[in-house]
């Protein structure tokens, strides 16, 4: 009698994620031990289309599985597979590719503080007075393209994404290791080693937006950095981690002249949006300087804030947009890898 009579499900399936089908409720995946319904008293069963659900919210750094069978006399013992070796981030993959534009936004006066375009970084210019690139990538604007997430970033100057946060090698945990032992795919494994990124000095991410056409001048410029952790410290009207600067820096770009040349253009210099030492930004010197060895401008305003905390700062030029003007703004942004320190993305929003 028992032969032809099973528990419902037969299997319940659970993993390091939620996982579809959950069960097996039916004979359908059997492959030995059953006979036009007649079961033997071993049963196999093979699936090999087990997915996962969303993966939005897991970061781990194993994929398993197990499975429970049930009869009529109950439960056995859980059966667990190996243990795969892999990155699962999806938090990052929601920040990289939901959160951020994936097109160049644009800022209109007055309105909405809007997620950036996340673009190349770039690498320090060289004998640079501050931590900043050229003015382009060889004359083409970094606004240009989108940055590449599948690059590596064991040779730039780039923050690893982890767990949905641009986080520094002291704050995160499965970050900047040797990947060379997590799977890539079911036969490949990974080829980066990030363990060479050491926890001195400053690693940067760099997003960008256009700014709307308006009648009348921009005036002031506001940077949101949205979860950060830990919560900085403002010290003597400057943003810190700890004891140790944020560094930002940002400019105004003219596509028509995106090099400064003079003021007979829009675009700016680098400006050094965390200090409030040296040169004002203004209106007569903007452009200044052309030679990055020299010491920046300063646009600070205010900060305020230390979860979220709102960098305020000068727009120097007599910034009128017109529609032949393609208008960009670009913010980098550093952080201490010898400290913990995360944030999630940042927005910019202009009056």
């Amino acid at each position: 009698m028992g032969t032809y009579y099973f528990t419902n499900p037969l299997l319940t399936y659970t993993g390091s994620t939620a996982l579809t089908p959950s069960t097996e409720s039916n004979l359908a995946r059997v492959i030995s031990g059953s006979n036009l319904g007649a079961l033997s008293n071993t049963v196999i069963f093979s699936n090999a289309s087990l997915s996962s659900l969303t993966l939005n919210a897991t970061f781990a750094s194993t994929i398993t599985v197990s499975a429970t069978a049930n009869n009529v006399f109950g439960a056995s013992a859980t059966a667990t597979a190996t243990p795969i070796q892999a990155i699962v981030d999806g938090p990052s993959y929601v920040l990289l590719y939901a959160t951020l534009a994936q097109t160049l936004p644009t800022i209109a006066q007055g309105g909405a503080s809007i997620a950036g375009y996340h673009v190349t970084s770039a690498t320090v210019f060289p004998g640079a007075v501050a931590s900043i690139p050229n003015f382009t990538a060889g004359g083409t604007p970094y606004a240009a393209t989108a940055y590449n997430n599948t690059s590596t970033i064991a040779g730039q100057e780039e923050l690893q994404t982890v767990n949905g946060f641009f986080q520094s090698k002291t704050s995160v945990d499965r970050g900047y290791l040797n990947y060379t032992s997590f799977a890539y795919d079911a036969t490949n494994s990974n080829t980066v080693d990030y363990s060479v990124v050491t926890a001195t000095g400053y690693r940067y991410a760099t997003f960008a937006w256009n700014v709307s056409s308006s009648v009348t001048n921009y005036t002031a410029l506001a940077f949101t950095f949205h979860a950060v952790s830990p919560a900085i410290t403002i010290t003597g009207s400057l943003a810190y981690f700890g004891t140790t600067p944020i560094q930002l820096y940002y400019r105004i770009e003219d596509s028509n002249t995106p090099t400064p040349t003079n003021l007979g253009n829009k675009s700016t210099s680098w400006i050094d949006g965390n200090t409030t030492t040296g040169t004002p930004a203004g209106s007569g010197n903007y452009y200044l300087p052309t030679d990055l060895t020299q010491s920046l401008n300063y646009g600070l305003t205010t900060v305020t804030g230390t979860t979220a905390p709102v960098f305020t700062v000068k727009v120097p030029a007599a910034l009128t947009v017109t529609t032949n003007n393609t208008i960009r703004v670009y913010c980098r942004v550093g952080i201490p890898m010898s400290v913990q320190a995360k944030f999630d993305y940042v927005t910019a929003a202009m009056s």
